[in-house]
């Protein structure tokens, strides 16, 4: 997936991005995992309250 700007966001639960390339990507979750895969952005925010990622993003 590719596109401009990217926004994930959720209360409770996980999220996955898998071969995305974003021009800005916004990710956040109050309680949760997120998983990244092949990711990657020119600029990029990960909020969290209690947030466990695997992975990291790529800079573009």
């Amino acid at each position: 997936m590719e596109a401009d700007a990217l926004s994930v966001s959720g209360a409770v639960g996980d999220a996955s991005l898998k071969q995305v390339t974003a021009g800005d990507l916004e990710i956040g979750s109050v309680l949760g995992s997120i998983k990244l895969e092949d990711v990657w952005a020119d600029t990029y925010t990960k909020a969290g309250l209690i947030l466990h990622t695997s992975g990291q993003i790529q800079k573009r």
